[in-house]
């Protein structure tokens, strides 16, 4: 029998995250701070007004220095303790509050209590190079601002190790007067590399283990180790699997430009299926079952499908830790467990100055074989949250609604594409077209959410786009409806900010401008596409005098390009 491998050890032969500081969900006198430590412990966070900074730098000391000390006991200076677990991975969130409007704050990782006195370094993080952040502006007339949208990071998949294009995108965000960043899907990728896989030719290329590979061959020992008397302890096996999906995201934020990026400007994140497995939601019971199987092992289907199912509730818990914990909270941030899977929120909105912003998730609920005809990607629980915002939010004065869904709304040639079954089975593409909208089995739910939005921006003259990521390529799509004639919504998809993209032949796949697939009232109008490229998307917003400006910047090249280029798309 494979011997089952302490979990700590797991990936040890790549560089990992050992201490890091996330600006998470900000408003005009509220912001969190993700931090997660290199070791448990007493900690703090030190906030100072920039205005007192210049000042209070006189008298730090980064192995002396203390949150109680005199320095720090004046105005415009905010002391938060925090304790980090091994048992969250040393993953914890302050939120911070009575802060001003349009502010820039300095923030500090000091170590305190007990660990103060353990450890050598008293600052952990913001001694050396600097964190920052500004709170929101107050009020709905923000002055021109901006924000980033980015999806799919990857820095294995190409011949050698790459920060992608996150040079480009601190670059970028830096120039402008940037007040929040969307992480919009494939935050990380537990399932798509692994030195068995590969050619020869490949095999000098970069490699991580994936992880649902790994599982196939470990997965009973791992089942008869937490089995006793016959029981199995399944909180045991969603642990130990924990531990695992954690080690992804220590690998995969290990990278200095995404790191600056993180610490500088509120981020929003929201998973899709490669923080689980690879089409998670689209595959059914019986392929969640084969996706484990190994010639070399007498399998067990039961085993299989137990597996299976905990390693996406510990794929929940991972991404608890480091992407939701600085979303804006729901019912699952204060770590819960026991919520049933279908009351579970980790969709979420929010509002900055004229727009609002939801996002959706498009993976908790996601089940091709269970969910009803209607709620396949949603539910039927976070369509009626969504709808109800979007509503309140439409007639609430906003100047313009953003929604951002992990897969896109359009995108591919969705005729094409629900016709090819045969030829997707074969390169293994099948659970991918199954993820979209526009995919047979979700016809109807993207029909009632579409109904929704076309409603309501005809209705309050309000433009909605929806912001994607997933499909390694760039495109933009107006869409418009001869039923609620003065809506005006679209569709702009942004990926890959890192992973490998396809060769720019994919752009054939891509729709053209027709009549939606499966709509009787829907037109879509192609204005943009692009593969072959990495890319991310800016947004600028800006006050004219005849009314708000919204351009879309998609920045597109290759790693180290010496200047992207960009493409201009006009929403408003």
């Amino acid at each position: 029998m494979t011997r089952l491998p302490d979990p700590n050890h797991y990936e040890s032969a790549l560089p990992k995250l050992n201490s890091m500081c996330i600006v998470g969900h900000t408003t005009d006198s509220t912001a969190k701070i993700w931090l997660r430590t290199f070791t448990p412990g007493q900690w703090c966070i030190v906030l100072v007004e920039a205005a007192h900074i210049d000042t209070l730098k006189t008298h730090l000391n980064e192995f002396s220095s203390h949150p109680d000390d005199v320095c720090f006991n004046v105005a415009g200076i905010i002391k938060c303790p925090v304790d980090t677990a091994e048992k969250y991975d040393n993953c914890a969130y302050v939120t911070l509050e009575n802060l001003s409007p349009d502010t820039c704050y300095h923030y500090f990782l000091f170590a305190y209590g007990d660990t103060h006195q353990a450890l050598p370094r008293k600052i952990e993080k913001g001694y050396l190079i600097e964190h920052s952040f500004c709170t929101d502006q107050p009020g709905a007339n923000w002055r021109d601002f901006s924000f980033g949208f980015y999806s799919c990071h990857d820095p294995f998949g190409q011949k050698s190790i790459t920060d992608g294009l996150w040079p480009d995108l601190c670059e970028a965000l830096t120039e402008r007067n940037t007040r929040f960043v969307i992480g919009g899907g494939d935050q990380v990728y537990c399932d798509t590399h692994g030195k068995r896989t590969k050619s020869k030719r490949k095999q000098s290329q970069p490699d991580i283990e994936d992880l649902w590979d790994w599982l196939s061959r470990h997965k009973n020992a791992l089942y008869d180790a937490y089995t006793e008397q016959g029981v199995l302890n399944k909180e045991g096996v969603i642990n130990y699997l924990a531990k695992l999906y954690r080690i992804y995201y220590r690998i995969y934020w290990n990278f200095g430009s995404q790191q600056s990026v993180y610490r500088a400007y509120p981020q929003y994140m929201m998973w899709d299926d490669h923080e689980i497995m690879d089409g998670w939601g689209s595959l059914t019971k019986a392929q969640r079952i084969d996706k484990l199987s190994h010639f070399w092992q007498d399998d067990d289907d039961h085993i299989n499908a137990t597996i299976a199912r905990l390693a996406y509730q510990a794929a929940k818990r991972a991404y608890l830790d480091y992407q939701h914990l600085h979303n804006p909270d729901t019912n699952v941030s204060t770590r819960h467990y026991d919520i049933e899977d279908n009351q579970q929120q980790w969709d979420y909105g929010f509002i900055k100055g004229p727009i609002g912003v939801y996002v959706l998730d498009t993976r908790s609920h996601h089940d091709v074989e269970n969910q009803a005809d209607g709620a396949r990607l949603l539910g039927p629980e976070q369509m009626i949250r969504f709808a109800q915002w979007l509503s309140d939010t439409a007639t609430s004065g906003v100047k313009a609604i953003f929604i951002v869904t992990a897969v896109p709304v359009v995108h591919w040639n969705d005729a094409v594409m629900n016709n090819m079954d045969l030829l997707l089975k074969i390169f293994g593409a099948m659970d991918d077209a199954i993820d979209e909208w526009g995919n047979d089995t979700n016809i109807k739910e993207r029909n009632i959410m579409l109904d929704h939005v076309f409603e309501l921006s005809h209705a309050n003259q309000v433009p909605i786009t929806f912001l994607s990521g997933d499909v390694h390529c760039a495109s933009a799509f107006k869409i418009s409806s001869s039923t609620f004639p003065n809506a005006k919504v679209m569709n702009i998809t942004s990926s890959a900010i890192s992973r490998k993209p396809p060769p720019k032949m994919a752009a054939v796949a891509i729709d053209s401008s027709k009549k939606m697939y499966r709509s009787t009232h829907i037109e879509i109008e192609n204005i943009f596409e692009m593969a072959g490229k990495n890319n991310f998307l800016v947004v600028d917003i800006s006050e004219q005098s005849n009314g708000l400006s919204i351009i879309a910047n998609v920045y597109h090249g290759k790693p180290n390009d010496d200047e992207l280029l960009r493409e201009e798309i006009k929403i408003m």
